[in-house]
């Protein structure tokens, strides 16, 4: 599969997600470490003007290459395989 990174939701031009889970830094100029929680999903912490901010991974590709997550919206792994 081919690699393809678009602007995270609400933090273009700091950071890209691929299509495949990972999370690059545009400012920082390199690969951003992704925190495996003890449920077995992946989470990520954004940084934008001083203000962290810690979101699931698969959120972050289904908002970039599928939709904008609405209130309410469920996000979760078909084949439940949280990696």
């Amino acid at each position: 599969m081919e690699e393809v990174w678009k602007d995270v939701i609400g933090y273009e031009g700091f950071y890209l997600v691929s299509n495949t889970g990972n999370i690059y830094g545009v400012v920082a100029g390199r690969a951003i470490s992704i925190k495996t929680e003890k449920n077995g999903y992946k989470r990520v912490t954004l940084n934008r003007s001083g203000v962290r901010k810690t979101i699931s991974v698969h959120r972050l590709v289904v908002e970039a290459f599928i939709e904008p997550i609405t209130e309410g919206f469920c996000v979760d792994h078909i084949d439940n395989n949280r990696g």
